[in-house]
């Protein structure tokens, strides 16, 4: 028994996943803040500015030097641990 999910088979008999969605944005994470230092380097990576990353304590109420880990992607999507 052959179970397809999330796949279609095509004339070749090969599988393809059908859920990819095509995108000119890169979805890498940067890691802007690690142990409550913010990483300079990543920050130019990701094209951010430490101001950019204060609004996002700021709005999520928290202070640099209390989070472990501020990531953000591609699509600007943040987690604050």
């Amino acid at each position: 028994m052959l179970l397809k999910t999330n796949y279609q088979s095509s004339t070749t008999g090969e599988f393809k996943n059908t859920n990819l969605k095509k995108s000119s944005k890169q979805t890498l994470c940067y890691d802007l803040i690690i142990d409550g230092k913010i990483d300079i380097s990543e920050l130019k990576r990701a094209k951010k500015t430490k101001t950019w990353v204060k609004e996002i304590l700021k709005q999520n109420n928290k202070k640099c030097e209390n989070v472990l880990l501020l990531s953000v992607n591609g699509y600007d999507e943040v987690t604050i641990y």
